[in-house]
């Protein structure tokens, strides 16, 4: 599964990077708004994790633009912005999910999997082992 990691706080970027990556899935990074939307539009990804608060375009914007031209990526969006207007505005826009930061990756990584069509296969797994 191919994922676009748009974040632009380096130390949160990294930690998603790498837990993702020790996951199985492949993840591309960007710390820009403008940058990541372009990359979304141009490349097949199965899943943009997506920032609100990002330089040059912010994240509501990358994601009205992406869920115009293309609906069928799916976006999560991970943000420190918690008040109803804006998870409401993401949700409208068309993200799937909306996780608040501080996070657990765990969470992270369950809306990832679903999204994927992996919760079941990990589930199963970790029952039956």
């Amino acid at each position: 599964m191919g994922i676009l990691l748009i974040e632009d706080e380096p130390r949160i970027r990294a930690f998603i990077a790498r837990g993702l990556g020790a996951e199985g899935f492949t993840v591309d990074e960007t710390d820009d708004g403008q940058v990541g939307l372009r990359r979304a539009l141009d490349e097949q990804y199965d899943l943009v994790i997506l920032d609100l608060g990002l330089p040059s375009l912010d994240g509501l914007s990358v994601l009205e633009a992406l869920s115009r031209q293309r609906p069928q990526v799916p976006v999560l969006v991970l943000s420190a912005r918690s008040d109803p207007r804006t998870r409401l505005a993401a949700f409208t826009l068309g993200a799937y999910a909306y996780l608040e930061k501080p996070f657990a990756f765990d969470d992270l990584l369950a809306r990832v999997r679903l999204q994927g069509g992996r919760g079941a296969e990990t589930a199963f797994e970790t029952s039956a082992g």
